[in-house]
């Protein structure tokens, strides 16, 4: 590839300039055209046929449609979102949506210059202190479900579980599982060393934090 051609679409004067004075004196990259919105993309692409395309993305209801779209038009074309949010729940939406990038408009020249390198050899790029934010998320829900997968009830010890979030007393619990108070107390006591808990309080505790984190991953029973 002698030179990479990008275009931007972006409705921000001073992202435009900037795009233009980073290119201008990059080697290896050419910005080719620019648009004010979304919907001129597809123009844009046909007209000039760049190889990466930065598209601004505010939000998902105000255009992941357009740039879902603008992927089945060309898909040869490198999209990437252009954006200032540092939000991981769009850029998780934005990456899902098949853009093959998620840059903020705070990113330095120089990154952004790098990003568009790395996006065209066809590896996916996002930007640092965004990717570092994924990484942490994706580590603490490994982290859970892996404590989740490490501690196992019995059928038994699962229904006790339940009535205590439910708040039933030991004398309740016999009754409605039909066995006695001593049985709950043994069972209370296998429960606290699973749970790591000195005493009834901390394992009713143990048990909110398991079923809050059973939305990413189910408890093995």
């Amino acid at each position: 590839m002698d030179r990479i051609s990008v275009a931007l679409i972006d409705d921000q004067p001073l992202i435009i300039e900037g795009f233009k004075s980073l290119f201008s004196r990059t080697n290896g990259i050419k910005l080719v055209a620019t648009a004010n919105f979304t919907a001129a993309a597809v123009e844009v692409v046909k007209t000039h046929a760049p190889h990466l395309i930065y598209v601004e993305v505010a939000s998902p209801e105000n255009n992941l449609d357009d740039l879902t779209s603008l992927m089945k038009v060309a898909p040869e074309v490198k999209i990437v979102a252009l954006t200032a949010s540092r939000s991981m729940k769009l850029a998780i939406k934005t990456l899902n949506a098949g853009a093959h990038g998620y840059i903020l408009k705070q990113s330095s020249l120089e990154e952004i210059a790098h990003a568009t390198r790395t996006i065209v050899r066809g590896e996916k790029y996002v930007t640092h202190c965004v990717a570092n934010q994924l990484i942490a998320a994706l580590h603490d829900v490994a982290a859970r479900n892996a404590a989740n997968r490490q501690i196992k009830f019995s059928t038994r010890e699962d229904q006790i579980l339940r009535l205590l979030l439910d708040g039933k007393t030991n004398k309740a619990i016999a009754g409605i599982l039909a066995i006695t108070e001593n049985t709950v107390k043994h069972y209370m006591s296998i429960l606290m060393q699973k749970l790591n808990a000195r005493n009834r309080l901390e394992v009713v505790i143990a048990a909110q934090k398991l079923e809050q984190n059973s939305t990413s991953g189910e408890r093995v029973h």
